[in-house]
């Protein structure tokens, strides 16, 4: 879940899904192919313009109620109170996460496991199926960043879906407000199932869209998108004065001098 959450509304979120804070802790000691699949999947989102490199985990009751715990994981998670609770963290060196302490009231994503009751019950309403239910197909990226364009530039949000008859594609903003383009004072496109975003209406906008398909027999929904300003502010109109590095015509270093923009790791 990508929006910073407190510990304790996290795992009650996570248990509304029938789930619980993923487990990161495995016979007394962390688990290393999770954290290993775990890296994978939010490095993966990292790429695709996510920034938050810490996420909350569960786990932390096994460390508070195990005197056996190993070495190093005593060592990572050994409280001074009682108010920490667990997260992983990427590293600098290698990108990849590991365990760390933060305060109970802090608020950082989370993620979230199903348990084992709830993956049999999806299994088995995947099994009922009728055939012909909507499928999504192609959904949109996790994120996309935009800037300022002429007249006539649009985001482009994909969705595509099969099913008998054919799924009916609707967009949703911020969760809950449908984009409707048969307004006459819109200006979204729906093409071929993909929502056409113009830029002149969004600039300085951060918004989240996702779509659903839908038709008799079901509806199904894509993951939520957001869409953000790659810029912030304009490049300045005058430069910075240069100078030569050295007095033997050495070249000179021209920094871009670039405005505020995100993901604000990249120049």
């Amino acid at each position: 879940m990508l929006r910073p959450t407190r510990s304790e509304d996290a795992s009650q979120d996570c248990t509304k899904i029938g789930g619980e804070l993923v487990n990161v802790i495995k016979n007394q000691q962390e688990d290393k192919t999770l954290l290993e699949d775990l890296s994978e999947i939010l490095n993966d989102a990292i790429n695709s313009g996510i920034t938050e490199i810490t996420w909350l985990v569960g786990g932390i009751e096994a460390i508070r109620n195990d005197p056996q715990l190993s070495f190093d994981l005593w060592k990572t998670t050994k409280f001074d109170d009682d108010n920490k609770v667990l997260a992983i963290q990427q590293r600098k060196t290698n990108r990849n996460f590991k365990i760390v302490t933060v305060t109970e009231t802090a608020a950082y994503p989370f993620i979230c496991a199903l348990l084992p009751l709830k993956k049999r019950a999806l299994l088995y309403e995947q099994a009922l199926l009728p055939r012909g239910a909507p499928k999504i197909v192609e959904q949109p990226g996790i994120s996309y960043h935009y800037s300022s364009h002429p007249d006539g530039y649009f985001v482009t949000l994909p969705c595509k879906a099969i099913g008998n008859p054919t799924p009916i594609i609707k967009w949703f903003k911020s969760g809950i407000e449908e984009v409707n383009v048969d307004k006459s004072n819109t200006s979204f496109v729906i093409s071929g199932g993909s929502l056409l975003i113009p830029v002149k209406n969004i600039l300085h906008e951060v918004a989240s869209y996702h779509c659903t398909a839908t038709n008799i027999l079901g509806i199904v929904r894509s993951p939520s998108t957001v869409i953000r300003p790659a810029y912030i502010d304009a490049f300045r109109i005058s430069r910075l004065d240069v100078y030569p590095l050295n007095l033997k015509g050495g070249g000179a270093r021209i920094e871009c001098q670039a405005p505020q923009h995100y993901p604000s790791g990249f120049d």
